[in-house]
């Protein structure tokens, strides 16, 4: 599986690639080059949301990771979760049911990408021998769920910019109240566009 920008410029990228380089060079975003089918009876038959992670997420690593390594990441990846099941289904009827996505340690439903992100970043650095930094800019939930994601890595270091006055204080307090030498929260006497612009001029 490789991929490719949305606007043709970058191509034939691997998921490592695609993975450290964040956003295409022509500005566009990573697509995979086709979309692999899934047997939808056999997830139906799956009993864990891990379990079903297992099934699709090798499907768009195999390009940099082995099976084995995936499938051991994902055994160890999402953690701090207040329900067993990590992500349950609540039936509301014969017919209807919600998926809770709430449930992770920062009640954000961005826990489960940013901490699966932040675990095959980890395997790349340990494996390459190198640290990165993460700069972002945040108006709250991105944020907390980020800075949760690494604060026990010693290979990613995150800067997260957001703004004063404009988030919450349960926000505010999950992004400074984490402890740790790699964190680093930033308030910005601004607007979340403020945040965001500062951190492009950093990165262009």
């Amino acid at each position: 599986m490789l991929f490719h920008s949305t606007r043709g410029g970058d191509k034939d990228r691997t998921f490592e690639d695609i993975l450290m380089q964040g956003l295409a060079s022509d500005g566009g975003l990573f697509m995979p080059d086709f979309w692999p089918q899934v047997d939808l009876e056999s997830l139906a038959n799956k009993s864990s949301f891990i379990d079903i992670a297992k099934e699709i997420v090798p499907l768009f690593t195999s390009s940099s990771f082995d099976n084995e390594v995936v499938l051991s990441i994902l055994d160890n990846t999402w953690h701090d979760f207040a329900h067993e099941d990590i992500a349950p289904l609540k039936h509301l009827d014969n017919d209807m049911a919600v998926l809770e996505l709430f449930h992770g340690p920062t009640a954000a439903f961005k826990d489960f990408g940013l901490q699966l992100a932040a675990a095959f970043f980890n395997e790349v650095l340990t494996k390459n021998n190198k640290t990165a930094v993460v700069l972002g800019a945040t108006s709250g939930d991105t944020g907390s769920a980020a800075i949760n994601a690494v604060h026990q890595s010693s290979k990613i270091n995150i800067f997260c910019l957001f703004p004063k006055g404009r988030i919450s204080d349960f926000q505010k307090k999950q992004m400074t109240t984490v402890h740790g030498d790699n964190i680093f929260p930033i308030e910005v006497d601004g607007t979340f566009d403020d945040c965001q612009n500062i951190v492009k001029s950093i990165l262009v």
